[in-house]
């Protein structure tokens, strides 16, 4: 892991390391998030980045963003709202850093919050809104009813530790709650293939099931991040189940000879050839027809 430590005026240098909780199986309800990335089993994340490179996966570290401070209090909101004060500490008024006040007054909020993570009166609302809006809306306000949330479970894939942690349980159905900017079919759609949600949803079920917790469904629920804070329920078809499945199989014997190995690698050491896509060569065609 890399020790550069990057400027994030969120970041609490004084929070103390996660402590590793040792190999697991089942499923536990009493780890802490931070003690469940912290643990040495494969993730669905991971795999993200094995499938980038194995060396990303090795170099990598999670990162408190904005954006993944807004997505973990929307989070927080909707599955653990008893919590959201005891981690979030609200900004009276917003810093701003590009002056000596601004700064002072971060340091300041940064003390109050006493490990808090620090966030605005606006992040704040909106997260407030967004799980309301949750419990508003027909579909949702079944779904996040009656079940439990953000329990982590632990197993072998292919001889491989891995964890994975859903967001909500409600009896054999899993929901998956994401923010976003939008919840519509065609926007979500592309979020399933660029952030490979298509390897999510077999990946997480594959782990439950090898611990015999039943898992007749996984539904994907897209809430956006500013007003009207639509919603978006999906689920995967088949084709996308078997795609994903053997995305992350691909990507989980890649892991397996790395750990066997010892050997990381990045990209292929070749040269190689670069095409653009149909979708560019038309609109290329189109500019110059346009032009003449």
């Amino acid at each position: 892991m890399y020790d550069e430590k990057r400027f994030d005026p969120f970041h609490d240098p004084f929070a103390p390391e996660p402590e590793s909780v040792g190999k697991l199986s089942g499923i536990h309800f009493d780890i802490s998030n931070e003690d469940y990335h912290a643990h040495e089993s494969i993730s669905k994340s991971g795999l993200d980045l094995i499938d980038i490179s194995p060396a990303h996966y090795m170099k990598s570290e999670r990162k408190e963003t904005k954006a993944f401070i807004k997505g973990t209090l929307i989070h927080c909101a909707i599955l653990e709202p008893d919590f959201i004060h005891d981690r979030y500490f609200e900004m009276p008024e917003k810093p701003d850093l590009r002056t000596n006040k601004g700064k002072a007054l971060l340091a300041e909020y940064t003390v109050l919050a006493g490990g808090k993570t620090l966030v605005t009166t606006d992040e704040m609302v909106m997260a407030i809104r967004v799980r309301d809006e949750i419990h508003r809306h027909t579909v949702t306000s079944q779904l996040f009813n009656g079940g439990y949330s953000e329990a982590s479970v632990f197993s072998s894939l292919n001889g491989v530790d891995a964890r994975c942690r859903p967001d909500y349980r409600n009896g054999a159905v899993t929901v998956d709650l994401k923010s976003t900017e939008s919840a519509t079919p065609d926007s979500f759609k592309r979020s399933v293939e660029k952030y490979r949600y298509y390897a999510q949803h077999p990946f997480y079920v594959d782990v439950m099931t090898q611990e015999d917790i039943d898992t007749s469904a996984f539904v994907f629920v897209a809430i956006e991040k500013s007003e009207p804070y639509g919603i978006g329920v999906f689920m995967l078809d088949d084709n996308a189940i078997e795609f994903g499945r053997k995305s992350y199989l691909a990507n989980l014997d890649t892991y397996k000879r790395c750990l066997d190995s010892g050997v990381w690698p990045c990209y292929p050491e070749i040269i190689k050839t670069i095409s653009l896509s149909k979708y560019s060569c038309d609109a290329i065609d189109r500019h110059i027809d346009e032009s003449h």
